[in-house]
């Protein structure tokens, strides 16, 4: 973790993390099955989402319509892990998507 990291996720909250979650997902899922949108939407500020839903809503980014407010709610946890960028987890996930390319 680098050092006031803690001071600038929880100011990036008060700034951007008042985004209301969706009511529902009415965005397309890339390979058609929703459940990591889902899965996405449950997930409350100071939880860690699933990495793999993460990645599978990134390919959903890349190749479908957007859903604007579910991006807006989701964003604040994609910048906290892009943050941590030590955090195993994400590097060895990330290592997997690269060398199956």
């Amino acid at each position: 973790m680098v050092p006031n990291q803690g001071g600038r996720t929880i100011a990036f909250r008060r700034a951007y993390g008042k985004a209301a979650r969706p009511e529902k997902v009415t965005q397309e899922a890339f390979e058609g099955n929703d459940r990591h949108l889902r899965r996405l939407l449950r997930i409350k500020p100071g939880e860690r989402p699933d990495l793999q839903d993460l990645w599978e809503y990134l390919q959903d980014l890349r190749y479908t319509d957007i859903q604007n407010s579910l991006l807006a709610y989701l964003l604040p946890f994609f910048l906290e892990l892009w943050c941590e960028d030590s955090h195993p987890l994400f590097q060895a996930h990330i290592r997997r998507q690269v060398k199956a390319l």
